[in-house]
Parts: C-alpha cells; structure tokens; sequence
C-alpha cells in the first residue's frame, strides 16, 4: 500500500502529465506578433486610367506572427495606427494592404521594395510562425493628408483573429522623424519618386558604427 507521501507523489506527477499533455495538444490557440525594429515610409502614388496621382503615403514593416500554442488559428486581419504626439486628436488608422518582398534589377542590381500579393488572412499552425514585410497605405484620395513632419509618434499595431470589434494583439512602439527624414521624405514627394525613408522604432536608435571596447562594455554590458 502506497503511503500518504507516495500517493501525493503520484496524483502530482499524473496531474503534471494530464497537464503537459494538454497543453501539448489540446490547449487553445497563442497568437501574438513581433515587429521588426524599423519603419519605412514613402511617396504614395495611385493609377488611374488616365493619370497618376501623388500625395498619398505607403508604409513597410517587417512582422513576424506567432503561435504558441497547439491549436492553429488564423490572422485575419491587421491595422496600423499612427499617433502624433503633438496632436493627438488626428491619429491615423490603416489597414493592411499588400505583402511586400525587396527585388533585385539583373542589369543594375539596384534593390527595391515590390509589393508582390494582396494582403490576405494569415494561417498559423500550432507552435508556428510566419513573417511578411506588410504594406499600409494612405490613399491620395483621401480628404485628410497623412502630413509626416518632424517630431515623435506613437506605432500601434492591431490584429483579429476573429471579427471581434476588440483586437487580439496590441503592440505598441514610439518612433521619432528627425527633420533630415522629413525633408528626405519631402524631396522624394516633390520629384514624385517613391523611395523610402528608414526610421528606427523603440530604442533601436543607434545606426553601424566604429566604437571602442570601453563604449561596447558600456552600451551592452
């Protein structure tokens, strides 16, 4: 006969077992995403039949969608919001819009972004993931203009997993335009060419550099 001790022993490491068992194969759905830690925006232009038209704006950010658990579950949907800090009543809401991936000329091997398939729900296996470069896009047809100017700003990304009003996923990261990107941004606008511009996100603010092993120590620990 097993003694009080043993007999919680065992009702533990069963308990234990039923509980990594479940959690392996029946536990619900862990979905979450990590955004790479830079932002590219640029000059949006819109086709028409008869014209192109400028003044819009088109953001790149790299996302990786997570699933941490064992059921599969897919993204449905994911939106962009973009805070002024000097003006909070006029925050930017986006949807996604394409996938977007960089090509390579063959003569030039110049680099450049290509969106290359309309955005559409993702699906996530159980304990998976998958990345996509996404595009947000602020249409020159709309009355209010996305005006990029120097200062600091708030990234939101949002995204369902069903068609909840509330999102699944909330990531949040502060970003600053200095005024060189601003009149980067500017120059591309006015010779109607759509090339990025690169801003950090969070606190990855420190561009390649030369340092000493004292500031490495110092920087990094």
């Amino acid at each position: 006969m097993l003694s009080g001790f043993a007999f919680g022993t065992s009702l533990l490491s069963l308990l234990l077992s039923a509980w990594v068992a479940y959690t392996a194969h029946l536990g619900s759905a862990q979905p979450s995403l990590s955004l790479g830690r830079k932002l590219f925006f640029y000059p949006l232009p819109r086709f028409t039949s008869n014209d192109i038209v400028w003044g819009g704006v088109g953001f790149y950010i790299p996302i990786t969608f997570f699933n941490r658990g064992p059921k599969g579950c897919s993204i449905i949907e994911v939106r962009m919001v973009i805070e002024s800090k000097s003006d909070p009543t006029r925050c930017f809401d986006l949807s996604w819009s394409e996938f977007a991936g960089i090509s390579t000329d063959d003569e030039t091997l110049l680099r450049s972004w290509q969106t290359n398939r309309i955005a559409q729900p993702i699906s996530l296996e159980g304990h998976s993931s998958v990345s996509k470069t996404v595009q947000f896009a602020w249409d020159p047809r709309t009355n209010e203009s996305l005006d990029l100017s120097r200062g600091r700003y708030e990234l939101r990304i949002l995204a369902w997993t069903n068609d909840s009003a509330e999102a699944d996923i909330k990531v949040e990261l502060p970003f600053q335009i200095t005024k060189s990107q601003e009149n980067e941004f500017k120059k591309n606008q006015s010779e109607q060419h759509p090339l990025t511009v690169e801003v950090p996100l969070g606190e990855s603010k420190r561009d390649n550099n030369v340092v000493t092993r004292d500031e490495v120590r110092r920087l990094y620990g």
